[in-house]
């Protein structure tokens, strides 16, 4: 989005938030809208057609089955754009596909299928996670309620920078700048956003460093593994910073916090943060976290590693189209990998807290399973604070959480003590 507002020099707030919601919500129902297209087409793919022909008959359709914009409208529009961008010929079949997909009703969409299929049409999402979530949760009703929460407008929560302002007067200071907020009764340096005329990252208290966007369920993490003043903290894949900022400012700017991650791009943005934040006990390293070469133990290990996303789809719709078994098995081979690397570096009596965005219990039970099987010094300890549900697989010291139950991004915390 911000390549395309650059390239086209779109520089008005309202319009790229315009633009984004466009996308965003046309890509949320991607399954539904290519089964228009489908059906409209009577032969063929879509998957075969020309990328640009292919996604302006998606947006088009999006606008002409799910919003207040009227076929014609819609059908003007992506013809026009369809001639000046691949000629006379495709404008023409832009035209009669519109025309043909106006006349299907969305009861069309779903004859022929099971419950499965129509949940998966029903509420934007792969059928094979569908499948996954029902095995997962035990049932189908729990299931639609993650879907349908998954569809709904997400909670935007901000974690205040308390070395900078205590969220007391952060908040006074929004209320005057007319923004609708609340503190959040779980942790002491969250608030929730609840009304703003803009987007809250555009503030200029955003800039300022007043305060960082990160949702609740990122922000447990490092509440639970409780950094104090003066211990030393190995962050792992900690770009760009979230979590690295947050442990700095529980330690009230004193010890030490040693930042591992693989990316030279994103770690140039946590240092960026860390200097806005006034932060100054962080040690930067560009470093493979399954190949971990340093010099000293520490008291705290924080392991946030790469995982599948399927616990920000409510934030991130785009994300369940990208999700496949396969990503979800590999991701899961290197979190274990990357634990483990981490586990050498922990002193006796330390703390690891592993966490991940991943609702999956491969990347998450598993994974903690498999660790301890071969880390036979290591034990599980009780989450605290316990805001969520205990873990699956009979590991009630794991911590989970689900937005249509805690209203928080779907979120996993382990804890392990040596």
């Amino acid at each position: 989005m911000n390549r395309v507002s650059k390239k086209y020099g779109i520089r008005d707030w309202k319009k790229r938030s315009s633009i984004h919601a466009l996308v965003l919500e046309t890509v949320r129902r991607k399954n539904v809208i290519d089964r228009f297209l489908s059906l409209a087409l009577k032969s063929g793919s879509i998957h075969k057609t020309h990328p640009i022909l292919r996604n302006i008959l998606r947006v088009a359709t999006y606008e002409m089955k799910f919003t207040m914009t009227s076929p014609q409208l819609a059908t003007d529009t992506a013809v026009k754009i369809g001639k000046e961008k691949l000629g006379e010929k495709q404008s023409k079949f832009i035209s009669v596909l519109l025309g043909e997909i106006e006349k299907i009703g969305l009861r069309n969409l779903y004859r022929e299928f099971g419950d499965i299929e129509r949940d998966s049409l029903r509420y934007y999402f792969p059928v094979w996670f569908v499948k996954y979530l029902i095995k997962l949760f035990g049932g189908r009703n729990s299931t639609i309620n993650f879907l349908q929460k998954s569809n709904t407008l997400p909670r935007v929560f901000i974690r205040v920078n308390t070395l900078k302002i205590t969220r007391k007067k952060l908040i006074r200071m929004m209320e005057k700048e007319g923004i609708k907020c609340k503190v959040d009764t779980d942790l002491e340096d969250v608030i929730e956003i609840l009304k703003t005329e803009k987007p809250i990252v555009r503030h200029p208290l955003h800039y300022k460093g007043f305060f960082t966007i990160q949702d609740k369920s990122s922000a447990l993490a490092s509440h639970i593994l409780h950094p104090n003043p003066g211990e030393t903290v190995l962050d792992i894949c900690a770009a760009p910073g979230s979590k690295t900022t947050h442990l700095a400012q529980l330690m009230k700017n004193n010890g030490k916090i040693v930042a591992i991650d693989i990316s030279q791009r994103r770690m140039k943005e946590l240092i960026r943060r860390t200097k806005e934040f006034g932060i100054k006990i962080v040690q930067p390293i560009v470093m493979d976290a399954k190949m971990l070469n340093l010099k000293r133990k520490f008291d705290k290990i924080c392991v946030d590693p790469p995982c599948s996303s399927t616990g920000v789809l409510w934030s991130r719709p785009s994300q369940r189209w990208r999700i496949t078994k396969r990503l979800i098995e590999k991701f899961s081979r290197l979190q274990y990998d990357i634990l483990s690397s981490s586990a050498n570096f922990i002193r006796e009596g330390g703390q690891i807290i592993y966490s991940t965005c991943s609702v999956t219990i491969e990347e998450n039970e598993m994974v903690i399973e498999k660790f301890l099987k071969h880390n036979p010094d290591f034990q599980l300890k009780s989450s605290d604070p316990m805001i969520g549900q205990q873990g699956f697989r009979g590991l009630t010291e794991c911590q989970r959480l689900f937005p249509h139950k805690h209203g928080t991004e779907g979120f996993f915390i382990a804890t392990m003590v040596c």
